[in-house]
């Protein structure tokens, strides 16, 4: 019985485990649409997809000095939100 046992433990938590990882690698990415300020000062989207976790700036299509943040909040509609990055 310990010979079938122990083997089959040692499956379920390696399975386990990869799944884990997979998991925690995912948890923080999310692509959402870029948002600028306008001439304006209104925060606006332009539909361009960005990824909220990453090291490159993503920069609005039309203007690539220009980058492109998350959506405002319900608190300040006119503000908008974190950097965003390349997908």
């Amino acid at each position: 019985m310990k010979k079938l046992l122990i083997p089959a433990f040692i499956i379920v938590m390696g399975a386990g485990g990869a799944f884990a990882n997979k998991m925690i690698n995912n948890s923080g990415k999310a692509i959402v649409n870029g948002y600028h300020i306008d001439a304006a000062g209104q925060c606006v989207t332009d539909n361009q997809k960005c990824n909220t976790v990453g090291s490159i700036p993503c920069t609005w299509s039309e203007d690539t000095d220009v980058v492109l943040r998350l959506e405002p909040s319900s608190e300040n509609p006119t503000m908008c939100g974190q950097e965003l990055f390349e997908p």
